[in-house]
């Protein structure tokens, strides 16, 4: 008498009928994917890590490594101020990361710089820290300038000395925060549109030390009579591939030829369009490149 065996259950039922069970216990998104094919499904329980993403997801997706958590350099070997130090210290902040480490020293000796870093990274204070020292009068060794070394007083109406550019509200929001923490003594302004002008305008009146703003409100700013750039020693573009995503190009642009020259330019961007390139030609003078995009922490000059 011959046996009868089962049929094998297919592969593929097997996993659905597993994936029914066990539904996976994390997702996540990705903001661009390539047009030619839907993503593999990646299973991120597996203790393998998955070190090319592009595989997966297309040549669009980021291979960066995840945003550093560890310090790299100790504040006590940065060369900030003491009154910067404590201040970073009084927030829990012990010491510089990679991005923050490389731009500060060609910073603070007046270099133009450009950093491809990404949001988490800690690019605000990579920028925010060398302005506020230079605003504070200090040097790149920790020891005042000048014979009294003194924080700057701000007279009525005075014309802001560093000017940042950011393409969303909640963004220069977040850096004139970071600003006024760092130095609560510094007077700032945050302008951005969809919100009454009038209050910006007083504050201008009052004088700055920094103005952080959407280009569209500092545009209509500076059309108004309101702003002036005539003081700006330094100007940071931050995240300027997604200005040009959200259409500011042509104000970056108007803005940036109407800051006096020579002055420090500083640029952060995490990819590199064409109209990037044509910025750092145009507007930055032998900038010092800080990439985070591959080895993190590899600087040089151009």
């Amino acid at each position: 008498m011959r046996a009868t065996l089962a049929a094998p259950r297919p592969l593929v039922a097997g996993i659905s009928s597993l994936a029914r069970r066990e539904p996976f216990a994390h997702t996540f998104g990705v903001r661009a994917l390539t047009a030619e094919a839907a993503p593999a499904v990646v299973d991120l329980r597996s203790p393998a890590p998955v070190d090319d993403f592009s595989s997966v997801f297309g040549s669009s997706a980021s291979t960066e490594p995840p945003p550093q958590t560890v310090p790299t350099v100790p504040l006590s070997e940065s060369g900030l101020s003491a009154e910067t130090v404590a201040a970073l210290q009084a927030r829990g902040i012990t010491g510089l990361f990679d991005v923050q480490a490389s731009v500060l020293r060609p910073a603070l000796a007046g270099r133009d710089v450009f950093a491809r870093a990404r949001t988490g990274s800690g690019k605000t204070l990579a920028f925010a820290l060398p302005i506020v020292e230079a605003l504070l009068g200090v040097e790149a060794g920790g020891e005042e300038s000048g014979s009294s070394g003194t924080r700057p007083g701000v007279s009525a109406g005075r014309a802001p000395r560093a000017l940042v550019l950011a393409p969303t509200r909640e963004l220069a929001v977040q850096v004139e925060r970071e600003f006024a923490r760092c130095a609560p003594g510094l007077r700032t302004l945050c302008c951005y549109g969809g919100t009454p002008s009038g209050p910006q305008i007083r504050t201008l009146r009052f004088g700055v030390d920094v103005v952080v703003g959407t280009p569209g409100r500092v545009q209509d700013l500076m059309d108004g009579g309101h702003l002036t750039l005539s003081a700006v020693r330094t100007l940071v573009l931050d995240e300027a591939d997604h200005m040009l995503n959200v259409g500011f190009a042509k104000d970056v642009e108007a803005i940036m030829d109407a800051a006096p020259s020579p002055r420090q330019t500083m640029l952060f961007s995490a990819t590199m369009p064409a109209w990037i390139r044509q910025a750092l030609g145009r507007y930055l003078t032998d900038p010092v490149r800080v990439d985070l995009s591959g080895r993190a922490g590899d600087a040089g000059r151009s």
